[in-house]
């Protein structure tokens, strides 16, 4: 197999994957999907200021979310950000 033809499949696959999540994924599920990922950054975040501060966990997560922009895109990182925000307010 050469490489055109194992990346050929590989992008097949992934549009296969995506049909399923559409298909089978509701709202209902995609909507606990993200909160659950807000909870769990929020936590993660919180993490690190009691581990290292402020100031650097303020650095580590624009280093994450400029990771995420780049796999997800910006309307995803906007999305978890407002999430995040949300479940701040609760308090």
């Amino acid at each position: 197999m050469n490489y055109s033809t194992s990346k050929k499949t590989n992008e097949d696959s992934h549009a296969y994957r995506q049909r399923l999540i559409e298909h089978y994924g509701s709202a209902e599920t995609r909507e606990h999907l993200l909160q659950c990922l807000a909870k769990e950054w929020k936590t993660r975040y919180m993490k690190q200021i009691n581990l290292i501060g402020k100031h650097k966990a303020s650095t580590w997560w624009r280093d994450i979310v400029e990771s995420m922009e780049k796999k997800r895109g910006k309307a995803f990182v906007d999305n978890l950000r407002l999430r995040m925000n949300k479940l701040k307010e609760k308090k």
